[in-house]
């Protein structure tokens, strides 16, 4: 089953269009979604220090987790949202009426911290609308930078290579 949702994955990813912008000016980046995978509880306290560390910077930040259970305790606020196995199908898609919600917004970066690659989190980093997606290595092309960290080093240590690489970079927009 598994190599059939893997394959399912790669015919959504063919059919998406791919955009191709530039790297962004961290200082004209206003918006902002972090993807991660939940911890079963819920409580994701990387997440809160992630989310302060931005909006210091002065940008408004949207954070998506995934937690592998049914049911999902979390509230759905407008700026948080954990989804669960009852968002995907049993192939691992995500729902229409789940894609076409978190398709409703459009950021100007994407920052996927999952370090595991799995399924869940790729289709959520593929259906996001984002000018430029930064992530670690899925080996499937979604992101367009990518960070490679072991993944013993957690993801607070992919998001800080993330956001200092993109700090680093200066573009001609």
């Amino acid at each position: 089953m598994k190599k059939l949702n893997e394959w399912i994955f790669r015919r959504y990813l063919q059919k998406q269009e791919r955009k191709t912008t530039g790297f962004p000016h961290w200082d004209k980046v206003r918006s902002i979604v972090v993807l991660y995978e939940s911890d079963i509880m819920e409580k994701n306290p990387y997440i809160k220090q992630i989310v302060t560390q931005l909006q210091a910077e002065g940008k408004d930040v949207t954070t998506m987790g995934y937690v592998a259970r049914k049911d999902v305790s979390s509230a759905i606020l407008p700026q948080s949202r954990i989804l669960g196995q009852k968002d995907f199908n049993c192939f691992g898609v995500l729902r229409s009426e789940v894609r076409d919600d978190i398709r409703k917004r459009h950021y100007d970066l994407l920052i996927d911290i999952s370090l595991s690659g799995i399924l869940p989190i790729r289709y959520m980093a593929l259906y996001l609308r984002a000018d430029f997606k930064a992530g670690g290595n899925t080996g499937d092309g979604i992101h367009s930078l990518i960070i490679d960290v072991p993944s013993q080093a957690g993801q607070t240590v992919l998001f800080n290579e993330i956001v200092r690489y993109l700090k680093m970079i200066k573009s001609n927009d």
